[in-house]
């Protein structure tokens, strides 16, 4: 993306140091000119609630917004309280003008319903089966600076490229941003997976909202199971305000699921991307996200139809080590869609081979229940 267009900014002050947090926007995307404080609420939060103390805001904060920030505390520091803190919200009073308009938004229903809806997209398997199932979608956004570093201009360029032509071949819109909102959370301290990147979903969904009133974030997890996450059933939908509504979208069936669901689908053959353990190639092949998502495809005899894939490394899947629960869930839905099918039995060996050689870390094995909180 050029360096034309909007610059949307803020600055942070901790009380040692001022931070800039930024998007920058195409040109056609129209600049927000209210509730900017709403806007920023989402990582400043979270930042806040790191280090503790009070997040003061200089311009006005609406009460949906207010209202889940309060909820979010209470579930934030529910799963970590070891890490988060509750504080203290400040903002002045609104004046006339701005509760004037504040309240006008929440009465144009019809504007909203003009204004559409969109949906996250990385090119992952989780954006490719929300866009599938959401033929109402209008478009879809991606921003540079949050799963692929700002530095890695080639991959980046690489990706616009990708996504903006599995959004043609959709039929939707396609916006990008460039942001460096990963950074800030980052050197605030905030996982950006257990923490933080929902946050920033739900602060780039709130830079659309003069142009859509819904956005569609892809479930990681299923709801079937109850991972903290910084995207999640019950988080998302907290982030939502009168001018953009935040929907926690696909958790009605797991990975596994999904990648059955794709399997024939031609825009995923052509460019699934899930691999963030590099930035020269779309999927490196050795990592765990990648062997995971190959050893299913190549069950299901799909995995050649896929070429950002290379061959599948049986070895490789067999040694690969799981660390966090989500990783052991993932693995098993597909473990079990192998053995169910019973078509590569050799591949199901490998990946029971995966599991058990991770079986000190395995949150479901009785001798770690002491250390599950841990993983």
């Amino acid at each position: 993306m050029s360096k034309g267009g909007h610059l949307t900014r803020t600055h942070v002050s901790d009380g040692s140091r001022t931070r800039q947090i930024w998007f920058r926007t195409s040109p056609a995307i129209p600049f927000l000119q209210g509730n900017t404080a709403d806007l920023w609420a989402p990582p400043t939060l979270l930042a806040a609630m790191r280090r503790g103390g009070r997040l003061v805001f200089t311009e006005p904060v609406s009460e949906d917004r207010r209202s889940g920030m309060e909820q979010i505390q209470d579930l934030m520091t529910s799963w970590f309280p070891e890490r988060m803190q509750r504080v203290e919200i400040e903002a002045p009073q609104p004046d006339s003008n701005w509760l004037r308009a504040w309240r006008e938004s929440r009465r144009s229903k019809e504007q909203l319903r003009n204004r559409g809806s969109i949906a996250c997209f990385t090119g992952g398997v989780d954006s490719f089966y929300t866009l599938m199932q959401h033929p109402e979608v209008d478009a879809v956004v991606w921003a540079a600076g949050l799963d692929i570093p700002l530095a890695e201009k080639r991959m980046l360029a690489r990706v616009r490229r990708q996504n903006r032509e599995s959004a043609r071949q959709a039929g939707v819109g396609f916006v990008t941003f460039r942001t460096n909102l990963h950074a800030y959370l980052r050197q605030s301290n905030v996982w950006w997976g257990k923490e933080g990147h929902g946050t920033a979903l739900a602060t780039m969904g709130m830079l659309l909202s003069p142009l859509f009133h819904t956005l569609l974030i892809p479930s990681t997890h299923s709801a079937e199971v109850d991972v903290q996450w910084g995207s999640h059933r019950l988080l998302d939908p907290l982030w939502s305000t009168s001018r953009m509504r935040i929907v926690h979208d696909g958790g009605v069936i797991n990975r596994a699921g999904k990648i059955i669901a794709l399997a024939d689908h031609v825009p995923a053959q052509q460019s699934l991307r899930i691999c963030y353990s590099q930035f020269q190639v779309d999927n490196c092949g050795k990592c765990m996200k990648c062997l995971r998502t190959m050893a299913l495809l190549a069950g299901l005899d799909r995995l050649e139809s896929f070429p950002t894939f290379p061959a599948l490394d049986l070895d490789a899947l067999a040694a690969v080590e799981l660390k966090r629960p989500n990783e052991f869930l993932g693995m098993r839905d597909i473990l079990k869609v192998l053995e169910d099918s019973g078509r590569h039995p050799e591949i199901a060996d490998a990946v029971r081979a995966s599991i058990a050689g991770s079986a000190a870390r395995d949150p479901l094995n009785p001798a770690n229940a002491v250390n599950n909180g841990q993983s």
